[in-house]
């Protein structure tokens, strides 16, 4: 049997808590067990608030829950760490714990902008000398670290029983002088998740409430100001 096809067995069997045939099973429970605890104190790692809104017995309960059910496809642990907010929002533990999902939203997010690198905005004075419908044809470029949260809980990170219903939008972006995180309103959010896609800026007004070009200046002021942008390109 080759090397690679015998690590995907082993890998397999270790998630499914299935002893492989030829291998002890003394030898079997000591990896299988030592893969259970790598995953819970990765994701300890990497939800350090949820742990402490949970509790480490329920964040237990929690990950052996979410192993489970969405055993991971994937080498690189942060990658399992990305699917835990969309099981969080399943029937029974958004019941439990219903601004959860959230919360894991916010660390996960925290979390890939901290670790991607930042760079150095591009001089956008040109775009002054654009006219108006070649302005319409630019897209823009995010920094690596933009990530976009929309957030149906107001979180008490003091108290976290105290949190309230309510909606919410954030940036969060890694900026020279470390991360922020930066509220939004409902229009700039809707603006923002159609340029990070890539579309033109007029695409993104068609499909925007006809008052929002007359507000848009500031934000885009603003953005500038954060190096939200790195570049664009005009599509012709």
């Amino acid at each position: 049997m080759k090397l690679k096809k015998l690590q995907q067995e082993f890998k397999a069997a270790i998630k499914n808590d299935a002893v492989p045939e030829n291998l002890n099973p003394l030898r079997f429970k000591v990896y299988s067990q030592a893969y259970w605890i790598r995953m819970e104190e990765s994701l300890e790692e990497d939800f350090p608030l949820l742990v402490e809104a949970l509790g480490e017995d329920s964040f237990s309960e929690l990950v052996e829950d979410f192993l489970i059910h969405m055993p991971s496809k994937f080498s690189s642990l942060s990658e399992v760490s990305k699917a835990l907010p969309n099981f969080l929002s399943n029937k029974e533990w958004s019941k439990r714990y219903p601004y959860a999902a959230d919360l894991a939203r916010i660390e996960i997010s925290e979390l890939l902008s901290r670790q991607s690198r930042w760079i150095k905005p591009s001089d956008f004075t040109e775009l002054s000398k654009f006219s108006q419908e070649e302005l319409l044809k630019v897209v823009f470029y995010f920094q690596p670290s933009a990530r976009l949260l929309r957030l149906d809980w107001s979180i008490d990170t003091n108290e976290f029983a105290r949190s309230k219903k309510q909606k919410l939008f954030y940036l969060i972006l890694k900026e020279k002088c470390g991360l922020k995180t930066h509220p939004l309103q409902e229009f700039e959010f809707k603006i923002l998740e159609h340029l990070i896609q890539k579309d033109t800026l007029g695409s993104v007004l068609e499909k925007l409430e006809t008052d929002a070009p007359l507000r848009l200046g500031e934000s885009f002021r603003k953005w500038a100001e954060i190096g939200l942008f790195i570049s664009y390109e005009l599509k012709m």
